[in-house]
C-alpha cells in the first residue's frame, strides 16, 4: 500500500513538473491583442478561433502588449498559420521583437557591430559632414545600410551596446588619406563629436529575433511555426536571428506577411501564438 501511495505521488509530481516545464508565459490570442500596419486590417474567425488578416503588399503586426524575459535564459515561441482561398503565396516572417527596460524598440544598427573596426575619430564632427576623419580604417567597407557608433567600449566587452549614438545610414566609400582614413556618407552624419571619441562601424539587420521562424510559405492547411531564442555563448559569436540582443528586457510578438508581387493579396489566418521558457 504504502509503495503505491509513493508510486502515486511520484506521477502527480511528474505531471505537475511537466505542466510547469509547459507553462505559457504570453497568448496573444485576440484581435484586440494585436495591432496591424497601414496596409492590412484584421477580424475575429469564431469558427477557427483565429485571426484573420488580409491585404495587399507587405502586412506587419505587433502584439500590443509586452512580456518581460531574462536574456540569461531560453524560449521558445510558436504559432499556427494558414492561407485562406483567394490569397496569393507569401512568406511569413515570425518573431519577437526586443525591447528595453523601459519599453523602447531596439534596432540592429544599435547592436549588429562588425568585428575588428574599432577606432577612433582624428578630426571633429559636425552635423552638417558627410567626410569623417578615423585614425584605422582597414577592415571598414561601403554600406548602403552601414553607420558610425559613437563613444563606443573598446574594452572587447561592449559594454555601449545597445548603443544609440549613431551616424546617419548610408557609408559611399572608405579610403586612406594622409595618414588617416576618410569615410564618406551618403547624407549629413548628424551628430558632433570630437576628436579621440572612439567609434565603430554598424550594420542594419533583421528586423526582429526570428528563431529560425523566418521566410516561411504558408501553406493552405494549419502549419506551426516555431522557433527557439537563447543566449550568445560570447557577444562576438552573436547570431541575430536565434541569440537575445545585448540590452533585451521584453518582448513582444512581430509578424510580417510579404507576397512576391508587391499588390498581391494576402488572405490568411493564425492562431495559437505563445511564448513559453526553456525549462
Amino acid at each position: 500500500m504504502k509503495q503505491k501511495m509513493i508510486m502515486s505521488v511520484a506521477m502527480i509530481l511528474g505531471v505537475t513538473l511537466f505542466a510547469a516545464a509547459q507553462e505559457t508565459l504570453f497568448a496573444p490570442g485576440t484581435v484586440a491583442d494585436w495591432e496591424v500596419g497601414d496596409t492590412g486590417t484584421i477580424s475575429a474567425d469564431t469558427k477557427e478561433s483565429a485571426v484573420i488578416c488580409t491585404g495587399k503588399g507587405n502586412i506587419e503586426l505587433f502584439s500590443k502588449n509586452t512580456v518581460k524575459i531574462d536574456s540569461s535564459k531560453s524560449y521558445k515561441f510558436s504559432g499556427m498559420f494558414k492561407l485562406m482561398p483567394g490569397s496569393a503565396p507569401f512568406k511569413c516572417y515570425f518573431g519577437l521583437s526586443p525591447m528595453s527596460e523601459k519599453g523602447e524598440l531596439i534596432k540592429t544598427n544599435q547592436i549588429n557591430f562588425i568585428k575588428e573596426t574599432g577606432t577612433e575619430l582624428v578630426a571633429e564632427c559636425s552635423p552638417d559632414d558627410k567626410i569623417l576623419k578615423i585614425k584605422n580604417g582597414e577592415n571598414w567597407k561601403p554600406g548602403q545600410y552601414c553607420c558610425i557608433a559613437f563613444e563606443v567600449d573598446d574594452s572587447g566587452k561592449y559594454a555601449d551596446l545597445p548603443n544609440i549614438k549613431l551616424s546617419s545610414n548610408g557609408i559611399v566609400k572608405v579610403e586612406k588619406k594622409d595618414g588617416a582614413y576618410e569615410v564618406s556618407m551618403l547624407k549629413n552624419c548628424r551628430v558632433k563629436y570630437p576628436a579621440g571619441t572612439k567609434v565603430r562601424l554598424h550594420n542594419a539587420g533583421p528586423s526582429a529575433i526570428y528563431g529560425g521562424s523566418t521566410g516561411k510559405i504558408v501553406p493552405s492547411e494549419w502549419t506551426e511555426f516555431k522557433g527557439l531564442v537563447k543566449p550568445a555563448e560570447v557577444i562576438d559569436s552573436l547570431n541575430l536571428t536565434v541569440n537575445w540582443w545585448p540590452g533585451v528586457e521584453k518582448v513582444k510578438f512581430f509578424i510580417s506577411f510579404s507576397p512576391e508581387k508587391s499588390d498581391s493579396g494576402i488572405n490568411v489566418l493564425f492562431k495559437d501564438v505563445k511564448l513559453e521558457e526553456v525549462k
